[in-house]
């Protein structure tokens, strides 16, 4: 049902009013009286409080053409990247002025008519403003263009922008290509450098506190909640995403925001944390399927905060502070991180009686309902991990006796542990001439990913290094690696050159690397031990490999 009345005569006020008056016992959604021309474009509007006031400042006789409003308040719904900025600036006006009766317009045609209050509470009239466009930020990006026609993507690096402008990441996600190259077609995403000129009311900061030098580093995130406090409105949603330290979002980024934007933090403007649970290479196939942990600085707060999650997934977990779905973040790394130390350990202390680490803990695990230990690994990598243990622990008080190092300590071991293995099982078998080849460079092989970041293979490959031993690298995924971080340090060999290594060491969790080995090698000539495999993830059989003529090691 229309909710306005369409002006088709030239009438006076007083006869122009009692048609209105009709017309709106008959449809009581009617707000506005419109004048379109022959082409179905808007003249102008009037309301009936508008009729009624000139009823009685005596304008009965007035033609009711000379009183429309020729200039009323219009949000366009057909947003492209020439007409962002006039989007913003209106409805930033409509709810900073409260504007009642604003006209909504989509492909040129009158779609409805709203209040303030119903603009301001449908998420289908925001702008979302995503701050930083990395591994977290641009597949959440992707992820919400899904059920949004429009989104504004920030970071600080031009030459990022740029670089997703074109649809080149550097890092790799499955699917993320596709996705971007259909979303920048359809010019659903506005990419910016510069965030001086966007204006959002939602903004979702995909950046965390670092930890550098033994000590949390909020620098970064710090000034990009300065600048969004400088153009915040009422109303306005800030949704932090990236791991913090605990205790960040209410006592550090509510000041700030609150500071820099001087409104009140629950009344004027609202403020949550979200924080990113994707595991890298399957991200947008799990901001699908993942409970979203969220929280809120206020109950205020924590309400707005539910209307946009419950809008882009499909599962929530409500928290009751923000503090709480800070430590949940951390103590889900914290807890992986220290899974992997365990088993590290476990693998050490079987090391030292001349045991397979791997071969006790899944005897262990055989059939034992209660036992699922991890497997052990070269080492534990990543950006995530290494860090957020630290970040965890230097966020609780220290007079209390919190210590959450003893994970980090064993897994930042482990590396150097396994390498000294490696060279003396090298030492012992080889000639110093011969050279080891690393299979698997990226931090982990599952999902596939591009990431280097901490890798343990590059740590293994600088000892190696240091002790005079040569050695290659070999990716599945080299090719991308070599094109997305612009790697020119790093080299690897092809997969045809593997035959000529004599010591190979499997180093991530792609099973590819179990598969190359045994198309490599099964119609090897048998010539009994004179190579050796290092199997860092238990993939291969040891009697396969001997079978092959291999010697076998594992962790």
């Amino acid at each position: 049902m229309k909710k306005y009345f369409k002006i088709n005569k030239n009438l006076s006020v007083e006869k122009f009013t009692y048609l209105f008056e009709i017309e709106k016992q008959k449809n009581k959604k009617i707000k506005l009286a419109i004048k379109f021309d022959k082409k179905n474009k808007i003249v102008g509007v009037i309301s009936l409080g508008d009729i009624r006031r000139l009823i009685f400042k005596r304008k009965n006789k007035d033609n009711i053409f000379d009183h429309l409003n020729k200039k009323p308040y219009i949000l366009n719904l057909t947003i492209n990247h020439k007409e962002i900025h006039s989007y913003e600036s209106s409805l930033k006006k409509i709810i900073n002025e409260k504007i009642e009766n604003v006209l909504i317009i989509k492909n040129n045609k009158l779609i409805n008519i709203l209040s303030y209050d119903e603009i301001q509470n449908d998420l289908d009239y925001s702008t979302i403003c995503v701050v930083g466009l990395g591994h977290i930020g641009l597949p959440l990006a992707l992820h919400i263009l899904k059920k949004k026609e429009f989104l504004i993507g920030y970071d600080k690096n031009d030459a990022h922008i740029k670089s997703i402008s074109n649809n080149n990441v550097n890092f790799y996600e499955k699917g993320l290509n596709t996705l971007l190259n259909y979303n920048l077609n359809q010019k659903k995403i506005y990419l910016s450098s510069k965030l001086k000129k966007i204006n959002s009311n939602i903004y979702i900061v995909c950046l965390g506190s670092e930890f550098e030098n033994n000590k949390v580093n909020n620098q970064n995130i710090n000034n990009i909640l300065i600048s969004i406090g400088k153009k915040i409105y009422k109303n306005n949603l800030i949704l932090l995403r990236g791991t913090t330290q605990v205790g960040y979002t209410y006592k550090i980024a509510k000041k700030i925001l609150e500071k820099y934007s001087n409104l009140k933090c629950g009344k004027d403007f609202f403020l949550g944390h979200i924080p990113e649970r994707i595991v890298e290479g399957n991200a947008l196939i799990e901001l699908e399927k993942l409970p979203q942990i969220i929280s809120g600085v206020t109950p205020e707060c924590l309400s707005h905060v539910m209307n946009f999650t419950k809008r882009f997934f499909s599962k929530v977990v409500e928290t009751d502070t923000t503090e709480e779905s800070e430590i949940i973040k951390l103590t889900s790394n914290a807890y992986r991180d220290l899974n992997f130390a365990f088993a590290n350990e476990i693998s050490r202390i079987a090391n030292s009686y001349n045991l397979s680490g791997f071969n006790l803990i899944r005897k262990a695990n055989l059939g034992y309902p209660r036992n699922n230990i991890d497997k052990p690994s070269l080492g534990v990598g990543g950006y995530c991990l290494p860090k957020d243990v630290f970040l965890f622990k230097n966020s609780l008080d220290k007079n209390k006796g919190y210590n959450l190092s003893i994970s980090r300590e064993i897994n930042q071991k482990t590396v150097k542990r396994i390498s000294t293995k490696i060279i003396n099982i090298f030492k012992k078998n080889l000639s110093i001439k011969d050279k080891i080849l690393i299979m698997g460079a990226t931090f982990k092989g599952l999902p596939e990913n591009i990431d280097m970041r901490n890798s343990p293979s590059l740590e293994l490959s600088n000892i190696l290094k240091r002790n005079k031993i040569n050695y290659k690298l070999f990716d599945v995924m080299s090719n991308q690696i070599l094109k997305k971080n612009n790697s020119k340090n790093l080299k690897f060999v092809k997969e045809n050159e593997i035959k000529k290594f004599k010591f190979l060491v499997i180093a991530n969790n792609n099973p590819k690397y179990g598969d190359i080995f045994l198309n490599q090698f099964s119609d090897k000539k048998k010539n009994k031990f004179n190579r050796i495999i290092f199997d860092c993830w238990d993939m291969l059989d040891k009697s396969v490999c001997e079978s092959a003529g291999f010697k076998y090691f594992n962790i």
